[in-house]
């Protein structure tokens, strides 16, 4: 599946266990490349307080940080940051933009309640 695969989304915990790696035995960087050599061509970890990282199909890696906001419940997170970087790739962005993107939706979501609410649109970041 994953040779097949165009983004691939993990927390870093899920990274290291699909890997077979014990936890903190690489970087991010070295766990990050040992994904995509599995085959995705975009691999996305998100790594909690530390923020995420991508590595595109270049090889190139771009780690963004989280953006402070209010945290009322962080159900959906996750669901929310891969939605919001996959609608930007829909939309052609880059990747850096797409994590962007990521990352309001993500935090957006966890200021409410429930996976759902908070959810952004197209329009929430400066696009027609």
């Amino acid at each position: 599946v994953l040779s097949v695969t165009n983004v691939l989304f993990v927390n870093k915990e899920e990274g290291e266990a699909l890997l077979g790696y014990s936890a903190g035995q690489k970087s991010i960087e070295e766990l990050i490349s040992d994904l995509q050599k599995l085959g995705p061509k975009i691999v996305v970890i998100t790594d909690g307080k530390n923020g995420s990282y991508a590595i595109d199909a270049n090889k190139r890696i771009y780690k963004h940080g989280i953006i402070s906001s209010k945290i009322v419940e962080r159900t959906g997170a996750g669901d929310a940051y891969s939605s919001g970087f996959l609608a930007a790739i829909f939309y052609n962005k880059t990747v850096s933009d797409a994590m962007d993107w990521g990352s309001k939706n993500a935090t957006s979501v966890i200021a409410k309640v429930g996976a759902q609410a908070g959810l952004l649109y197209k329009k929430d970041f400066g696009e027609n």
